[in-house]
């Protein structure tokens, strides 16, 4: 790029492209490549041959409306967002997994990941809220449990403070006397390191 003036440089196709290939996400561009193809077999099943860009308006909402109340998957079934329609952790399957030497409090990344299980679990976090979870939301309460204060913000969920918005709260339920499986005592030691 070479200097136009003080606040702009001149670019070239090459640097645009660049930029746009590096904020590009790769699981959309896999969603959108599976639909595509879908798409295509629909199209030659039905004997439409022209490119989807070169309909026009009218025909292709036809053809898209009709593609969407016909799609199915493979075994029949409608399409569903499937993480949706996961079924819930058993409690043997909790259990198997905090059991397991990948959640184990003796050393460090297994700490990290049993406190990241227990947060998850017990405070309902999905998505992002999950991913981007900071030590220093976790405050330890005057009856011996823990509240999570989550940041809520307005437009980005990682940007900028919005300070309007209103912080949500989880509580994580102090741990039972006997139990083998003690969420508090393990976050406790986690914030500890």
């Amino acid at each position: 790029m070479s200097k136009c003036n003080s606040q702009f440089v001149s670019s070239t196709r090459e640097n645009i492209a660049e930029f746009q290939q590096a904020s590009r996400n790769k699981n959309t561009d896999k969603s959108m490549n599976i639909w595509m193809d879908l798409l295509y077999k629909f199209c030659q099943l039905h004997g439409y041959s022209n490119e989807i860009k070169e309909l026009d308006d009218k025909t292709l909402s036809e053809q898209l409306e009709q593609f969407i109340v016909e799609v199915c998957k493979s075994n029949g079934q409608e399409y569903k967002a499937s993480s949706l329609y996961t079924d819930p952790l058993e409690v043997n399957e909790i259990k198997l997994i905090l059991d397991s030497p990948a959640t184990s409090t003796n050393n460090p990344k297994g700490l990290l990941q049993r406190v990241w299980l227990w947060v998850s679990l017990l405070c309902c976090l999905r998505g992002s809220g999950a991913k981007r979870l900071k030590a220093s939301w976790l405050k330890e309460l005057d009856n011996g449990g823990m509240q999570l204060g989550l940041p809520k913000e307005k437009n980005h969920a990682s940007g900028i403070k919005d300070p309007y918005a209103k912080a949500g709260s989880s509580f994580i339920p102090l741990d039972i006397p006997g139990n083998t499986y003690t969420p508090v005592t393990d976050i406790k030691k986690y914030l500890s390191k």
